[in-house]
Formats: C-alpha cells, sequence, structure tokens
C-alpha cells in the first residue's frame, strides 16, 4: 500500500491540549508552517499556555515579518475569548511587519490562559515570533502616619505635661 500527499502536522504545539508553556517576561519563536488551521477564527495556528498574574498581560507578535492573529482563551474546551487582535503592532520597535498582533487584557490570578498564534489566512506560514509580558502590581501604599500627621489633627498638648511621639510615616508637611 502507497499514500501520497499526506499531510502530517509536524508541530508540537499544534493544538490548545499541547500548548508550551511561556513564562511571563520570555519570548519564543515558533513556526506554524503545516500546523492545523484550529484557531477561533481560522488560520494555522500554534499555541502558547501561560499564567495570569492579576495584572494586566500583553501577547505580541511583533517582529513577526508577515499578518498575523493572536486569540487569547481562558481554557482549551469551552473556554472564553479574553482577547484578540489583528494588525498591533504598527510602529513596533521590533520591527517585522505592521500587521503582526498585539493584544493586553487583564488577567486573573492563578488562570492559565491560552495563546493561539496564526497566520491572517492560511497563505500566511513561517516563523512567529510571540512574546508574553506581565505588568507587576503596584506597590501597596505606605503604612498610615501617626494621628496628628497635619494641622487638622493637631494633638493638644498642655502646658507642663511630657508628650512623647513618633513621627515614622509622617508626611513632610
Amino acid at each position: 500500500v502507497f499514500f501520497t500527499n499526506l499531510a502530517f502536522s509536524q508541530v508540537a504545539n499544534d493544538d490548545c491540549a499541547n500548548a508550551e508553556p511561556i513564562a511571563c517576561g520570555a519570548s519564543a519563536t515558533g513556526d506554524n508552517t503545516g500546523a492545523t488551521a484550529n484557531a477561533p477564527g481560522g488560520g494555522n495556528a500554534i499555541w502558547y499556555s501561560f499564567t495570569g498574574n492579576g495584572n494586566d498581560i500583553t501577547v505580541s507578535t511583533c517582529g513577526t515579518t508577515f499578518d498575523t492573529r493572536l486569540y487569547i482563551l481562558d481554557a482549551c474546551v469551552g473556554g472564553n475569548q479574553v482577547g484578540y487582535n489583528d494588525d498591533g503592532c504598527s510602529g513596533s520597535s521590533l520591527g517585522g511587519s505592521s500587521m503582526a498582533s498585539e493584544v493586553t487584557f487583564t488577567s486573573v490570578a492563578g488562570t492559565v490562559y491560552y495563546a493561539a498564534a496564526t497566520g491572517y489566512s492560511a497563505s500566511y506560514q513561517g516563523s512567529i515570533n510571540i512574546s508574553v509580558t506581565c505588568a507587576t502590581a503596584p506597590p501597596p501604599p505606605p503604612p498610615a502616619g501617626p494621628s496628628n500627621d497635619d494641622c487638622a489633627t493637631a494633638e493638644v498638648v498642655t502646658c507642663g505635661v511630657s508628650v512623647v511621639g513618633d513621627n515614622t510615616n509622617a508626611s513632610a508637611n
């Protein structure tokens, strides 16, 4: 028995279930040549996964040399599409196509997200650069100053009575 003209995907992260993990602050290069057209809007997709930190996350294919689309889902099966972009890299310092994609969304801490990076259509295949950038939480507010931190809340001092105070965390007013 001879088989001809059979195409089998050799792409390891060809579907959501086999998404390649990528850490916040990291980037990767994959190739969607021969990948299955299984992104939510079609196109030969390669899949990546990352974990939300409760802050904004930016996923980008800027630097890729052809037109891409990015889909962000919160689960492989029955998941919600939480982000999408087509042509978001105009003016990117990474070069590549201005029609590459970049999407920013607010994540939920601990939720695993899945990114489908795909060409705009089946004719857009090749090397795709992807990066994941996670904003860090703002620092907590400084501890409260003393109760008499300003003129309006000044402590009344009686003549002849000693008072001990602490200006730790007091404002500079």
